[in-house]
């Protein structure tokens, strides 16, 4: 005999097709942002490249929204962090060889934003 909570469906094991589509066009929009720097004639490729920041933010939230509520300190979202702040740390170094910008790439800006929500 199952119970009703057995045969309910979780969505935090499904994945999210939407979701997807999210994290899709977020690299996306950052890669076209990145073309600017190789051939800088290209320079309005700056426009459609600023909605990766949004559509990362949509990503962390979406990912956020789909843990259990109440539940902070869990495997999940302490791995989500650890892997967040591991990218952070092993993209500064090209960012910094790359860039002319004196601040931190954005992925500490996205962590922090996992932290707050």
């Amino acid at each position: 005999m199952t119970t009703a909570s057995s045969t309910q469906h979780n969505p935090s094991s499904s994945r999210s097709s939407s979701l997807d589509l999210i994290k899709w066009l977020a690299m996306l929009t950052m890669v076209i942002d990145h073309l600017r720097l190789l051939w800088p004639d290209m320079s309005s490729l700056f426009i459609p490249g600023r909605l990766s920041f949004p559509f990362f933010c949509l990503a962390v939230a979406a990912n956020v929204a789909r843990s259990t509520p109440g539940a902070f300190l869990t495997v999940a979202n302490g791995r989500y962090l650890a892997l967040m702040l591991l990218f952070a740390v092993v993209s500064e170094v090209p960012y910094r060889y790359l860039s002319t910008s004196g601040s931190f790439n954005v992925l500490p800006t996205l962590a922090l934003g996992l932290l707050i929500a």
